[in-house]
């Protein structure tokens, strides 16, 4: 029964909702041969339309933290344009204040962990979805029939 219970919690824990994001974003990048094509795809989402290139700047994020900036992509590519429009340095100064509250850590703590594993689990849908999107548009579920 330990088991049971123990897969349960593992399979809704931050780690696996951020390795499931990352894995859904690469599968994203690996499938987007052609990310100009997304311009021209009418999505079912419209607000897609963009996150291509979001989706792959917050998978960095996760990957290499928001303090520090990853290798430099190749100038002029669609990460780069994405990286220079970013501001990495993040004012941490209000988390770290002692007006904060020790009572309250605990409660902060398990609020921002809730909006994460929702925020990871819709932006994992999306890659999907684009992913899904851009294969249908290029007949990729067609070929070998």
């Amino acid at each position: 029964m330990m088991q049971i219970c123990d897969t349960y919690n593992q399979k809704h824990s931050l780690f696996n909702a951020m390795n499931r994001f990352i894995g859904a974003v690469n599968n994203m990048d690996q499938t987007v041969m052609v990310p100009s094509l997304l311009r021209d795809v009418p999505l079912a989402e419209p607000e897609l339309d963009n996150h291509y290139v979001l989706l792959k700047s917050i998978r960095n994020d996760i990957e290499w933290g928001v303090l520090h900036q990853p290798p430099s992509p190749p100038a002029g590519s669609e990460e780069s344009n994405a990286w220079k429009s970013k501001d990495i340095l993040v004012d941490l100064s209000p988390l770290e204040s002692e007006d904060a509250g020790e009572e309250d850590l605990e409660q902060q703590f398990h609020y921002h962990l809730r909006g994460l594993h929702t925020v990871l689990s819709k932006l994992t849908r999306k890659a999907n979805i684009l992913t899904n999107r851009y294969k249908q548009e290029i007949g990729f579920g067609n070929w070998g029939h």
